[in-house]
């Protein structure tokens, strides 16, 4: 018999069920964000509110906090880059393949069942796997996006 932890809810809106069992709901922290997220205000990237002339309280609190605590010191460490499809399909086994290894060899590392004294044996075998052609695209996808900004 299952447990019933939310008696007296009002499950029919689901908002303020949620509400009543999550701490904060409906509010975000500050957090990266691209420019068009910094003016919770704008309809659209372009188009501003013209019917709230005080605007959020708590939206302009966070963008602040977000400017002098965050922004300053964190950045994104590697962008979201498109490969051309002859680039995809070349990489495309090849993640597979890597995620597929280093998740199995990550777990026998952590419980033990493969020694740390083979962590060089590990990346030979990653080398193998043409990391270093994996690493090419998307270095120069990374070199196309740096170059277009």
């Amino acid at each position: 018999k299952a447990k019933v932890y939310n008696k007296g809810i009002d499950a029919s809106n689901a908002g303020e069920a949620t509400a009543k069992i999550t701490p904060n709901y409906g509010t975000t922290p500050p957090m990266l964000a691209g420019e068009e997220m910094k003016d919770p205000y704008a309809n659209t990237i372009l188009e501003k509110k013209t019917d709230d002339p005080t605007g959020d309280v708590y939206s302009k609190f966070a963008i602040s906090e977000t400017e002098k605590k965050i922004d300053p010191y964190v950045r994104v460490p590697y962008p979201l880059v498109y490969l051309t499809n002859d680039e995809q399909d070349l990489v495309s086994p090849i993640a597979n393949d890597l995620k597929t290894y280093v998740q199995q060899m990550e777990a026998k590392f952590i419980t033990g069942v493969e020694p740390l004294a083979n962590f060089d044996k590990f990346v030979s075998t990653i080398k193998g796997m043409n990391i270093d052609q994996y690493v090419k695209v998307y270095q120069d996808a990374y070199n196309r996006w740096n170059n277009a900004k």
